[in-house]
């Protein structure tokens, strides 16, 4: 096989792998027949993938969760929020931002964890929010782990989404360089 053909082949693989990725980041629980319509590619190709994947550690055994960070196509940013406690009282009441988010839920940080996760983070094309946490005994009250493709959506989601929130008084940014898990995966 001459060089370029190989160099084709290459490419031809890691796109069908970032197909399978996207795939499986959009729908953890998706078919392997599912996959292979998505990827355009047989089942019995795609269950192969699947285990090359797995080794790599790209994507879980047990979830079929696929870390799209460890795979290189997003970053990961953790963002801690310090929050305005007078203007989240406000927007929790009647015709407040928060007034129909979670009504339910009489804890106002949740609200606005919700609110961040279903409504701002939806604004920036591309962000995944990972997780959203309330902090306690930490300067931030919330903390937000999202995934981003590049630098710029991280920076317009913090910049023009969140800090455009009265009830947000700071945020603080960070770069994700590492991270290990509790959850012990299964090896193949």
């Amino acid at each position: 096989m001459s060089q370029q053909n190989t160099e084709q082949k290459d490419q031809n693989d890691k796109d069908f792998d970032t197909k399978i990725l996207e795939t499986l980041q959009a729908k953890p629980t998706a078919s392997d027949d599912h996959i292979a319509e998505q990827a355009r590619l047989s089942k019995k190709a795609i269950e192969q993938r699947l285990k090359g994947l797995r080794k790599l550690g790209y994507v879980t055994p047990r979830l079929r969760l696929a870390d799209l960070v460890s795979a290189g196509l997003m970053l990961r940013y953790r963002i801690d929020i310090t929050i305005n406690p007078p203007a989240l009282n406000a927007s929790c009441k009647a015709k407040g931002r928060l007034e129909n988010c979670h009504p339910s839920e009489s804890n106002k940080q949740i609200r606005l964890a919700f609110y961040i996760r279903d409504n701002v983070a939806k604004e920036c094309d591309g962000l995944v929010v990972e997780e959203v946490s309330i902090l306690l005994g930490n300067p931030a009250d919330i903390c937000v782990t999202v995934l981003v493709p590049d630098h710029k959506s991280v920076f317009t989601f913090v910049t023009e989404q969140l800090r455009s929130l009265e009830e947000i008084q700071a945020t603080s940014t960070s770069h994700v360089s590492w991270r290990t898990s509790s959850i012990v995966l299964a090896q193949e």
